[in-house]
């Protein structure tokens, strides 16, 4: 049986994607054993040094991949313009969580502090979903989320209670410095997942660089994630530097050399590769790998015998376990509905869809900001295309055909004058977030085929699980699919067709 070519690519762009989260995963783990090194007497100071290792790694990458980029003064322009930004501010405030991770082994074995700091943002994925998205399907608590997260909180109570060697030694040892040691790693945690803001600052950022040629998004992207990085990094390390000195925090050798070290290792190296995994795949279920962290994190610690000897081994090995599956589980149940087929026309069959013709599920364009008629760019082209979109996504999916005229003649993308087909992604990403908003492309795919000679483009929508608007100057407008047609509904009509869609 003849292999299917495009299949192959993205068995091997998964393949590496994998090879890649392997990677990132094991430089993660080294995280706890370079605290324990140390981190443990100076916590603020590690902090700081961490974030100076982490900025230097991030800089010798920009300049051995971006240099064009980093040495353009407009580009340096968009970036001073948005410095002074709530999402980078948040971004800041989450670099203070080193110093929280490094300060609770103070008060509890670094090993406990290890399976805590690394599973916790399991506890967060709904209230991030919620403040991101808002969709439904991050408030529905099933009968199986509830059993993992008792399954979670058996864990936490496993792993805290190995530090007293066994549940029934637990009221013997010091509650007060054990619970400290817990709400400062978890505090920790929270910190760590507000990093999040930075993936949107990075693709604001991208989105604003998306005139500069060469650079497709998903790189453009990757420039501007490690740019905010290596900034918050610098703003970081003066506080937290006078904090540790206020502290009287020991400047040891041990902490500028395993400080240094786990900021370009981890910090820097395994952020970029996991950056760069979710790139080659956009699949996003492999960063439940990441769950493995804690687990090779112990390994470590193990191996370089960090681990206290008043640990019990097997309630922490327990802990961490249910911990874990209670992680994966957790997250796999929540992403089940994005990971659904999409409801929608085939989009790899582009000659069957053009063939069925224009319906309730299916419009083609002969371009996406070209009007023919005067062989100029008009934004009204981009609206018409918006708007279709919005109405597929307000419906039940659909897919929206670029490269051909009304009557089905394919006429090829070529009109519109891209350089590249990423650049017309890029281009149409960023007129959907111009106009619905940065949410709306979770719901889009794009492809591209070739048909009677020609190229097309294929923009698949999935039904979307919140109402979509699209921008009309100071006002919004709701738009769904009424057969071949996209409509415009008043706002009783909107009222009651999002209470009956999204609300029942």
């Amino acid at each position: 049986m003849p292999s299917n070519p495009v299949s192959d690519i993205a068995n091997n762009r998964n393949k590496t994607a994998v090879a890649l989260m392997f990677v990132a995963v094991l430089g993660y783990s080294l995280l706890p054993l370079f605290v324990a090194l140390g981190g443990n007497e100076s916590p603020f100071i590690f902090n700081a040094v961490f974030r100076i290792g982490m900025a230097s790694g991030c800089a010798l990458f920009l300049l051995i991949t971006y240099r064009p980029l980093l040495f353009s003064k407009t580009v340096w322009s968009l970036i001073k313009n948005r410095i002074v930004n709530p999402s980078m501010s948040l971004w800041i405030v989450s670099y203070f969580s080193m110093a929280f991770y490094a300060w609770s082994v103070q008060f509890i074995d670094v090993s406990i502090a290890a399976v805590l700091y690394e599973t916790w943002p399991i506890l967060f994925i709904i209230l991030t979903g919620w403040l991101f998205s808002r969709e439904k399907r991050y408030r529905k608590i099933t009968a199986r989320i509830l059993i993992l997260f008792f399954v979670a909180f058996l864990g936490v109570a496993s792993v805290i209670a190995s530090q007293a060697g066994g549940l029934g030694n637990l009221w013997d040892t010091s509650l007060f410095a054990l619970g400290l040691g817990v709400v400062i790693v978890i505090t920790a945690g929270v910190l760590t997942s507000l990093t999040a803001f930075g993936f949107r600052w990075g693709s604001n950022l991208a989105s604003e660089l998306s005139d500069i040629r060469n650079y497709g998004k998903d790189a453009l992207e990757m420039f501007g994630v490690i740019v905010g990085i290596a900034i918050c990094c610098f703003l970081t390390v003066p506080l937290t530097t006078t904090i540790g000195f206020a502290r009287n925090e020991p400047f040891s050798s041990e902490t500028v050399m395993f400080g240094a070290l786990s900021g370009v290792i981890v910090g820097a190296g395994a952020s970029i590769i996991w950056r760069k995994a979710n790139f080659v795949t956009h699949d996003l279920s492999i960063n439940s790998m990441l769950y493995l962290t804690p687990v090779f994190a112990l390994v470590w610690l193990f191996i370089f015998s960090q681990v206290g000897n008043n640990i019990d081994i097997v309630l922490l090995l327990i802990g961490a376990t249910a911990i874990v599956i209670a992680n994966i589980g957790v997250y796999f149940e929540l992403d089940a509905p994005q990971r659904q087929p999409v409801d929608a026309p085939d989009s790899a069959d582009a000659t069957a869809l053009i063939a069925a013709g224009e319906s309730d599920r299916v419009e083609f364009k002969s371009s996406l900001r070209t009007n023919l008629h005067t062989n100029r760019r008009d934004r009204a082209m981009e609206s018409a295309v918006t708007k279709t979109l919005a109405a597929f996504l307000n419906s039940d999916g659909g897919a929206l055909v670029i490269g051909v005229a009304d009557d089905g003649a394919p006429v090829g993308i070529a009109v519109d004058g891209f350089d590249t087909e990423d650049r017309m992604s890029l281009h149409l990403r960023n007129i959907v977030n111009r106009d619905m908003g940065p949410l709306t492309m979770a719901y889009i795919r794009l492809s591209y085929e070739d048909c009677d000679g020609v190229r097309i483009m294929v923009a698949q929508c999935e039904r979307s699980e919140r109402p979509v608007y699209v921008k009309d100057g100071i006002s919004e407008k709701f738009y769904i699919r009424t057969g071949p047609s996209t409509t415009e509904l008043v706002t009783s009509a909107a009222v009651d067709y999002i209470r009956t869609r999204f609300e029942s």
